[in-house]
C-alpha cells in the first residue's frame, strides 16, 4: 500500500512538473503577440466617417430592416422547421 502511495505521488509530482513546463511554454508563446492599439486606417469612431459613407450604411441598415419585416411573417415557419446539417465525405473533418 506504501508502494502504491509513492508511486502515485510521484507520478503526480511529475506531471505537475511537466503541466509547469508546458504553461511556461504556453506562456512565452502568448507574449509573442501584441495588440496594437490603433489599426492604421481604421475609424475610431462614426464621427471620423465621410458623410457619403455614413448615409450609405445608413441605407444599406433601412433595407436590411426592410427585408427582416418582409420576411418576419416567415419566421415561425423557420422557427419551428428543424434544422438539418448536410455534409458530404470531403466536408469530414473540416470543422
Amino acid at each position: 500500500m506504501v508502494q502504491k502511495t509513492s508511486a502515485s505521488l510521484e507520478e503526480g509530482a511529475a506531471t505537475s512538473e511537466e503541466l509547469s513546463a508546458q504553461a511556461q511554454v504556453l506562456k512565452e508563446q502568448v507574449n509573442r503577440f501584441r495588440l496594437r492599439a490603433k489599426q492604421a486606417g481604421g475609424y475610431p469612431s462614426m464621427d471620423d466617417l465621410r458623410p457619403d459613407l455614413l448615409e450609405l450604411f445608413e441605407k444599406m441598415s433601412r433595407e436590411k430592416a426592410r427585408q427582416a419585416s418582409a420576411q418576419g411573417a416567415n419566421a415561425d415557419d423557420d422557427a419551428t422547421r428543424p434544422v438539418r446539417i448536410n455534409l458530404n465525405d470531403q466536408d469530414f473533418g473540416k470543422y
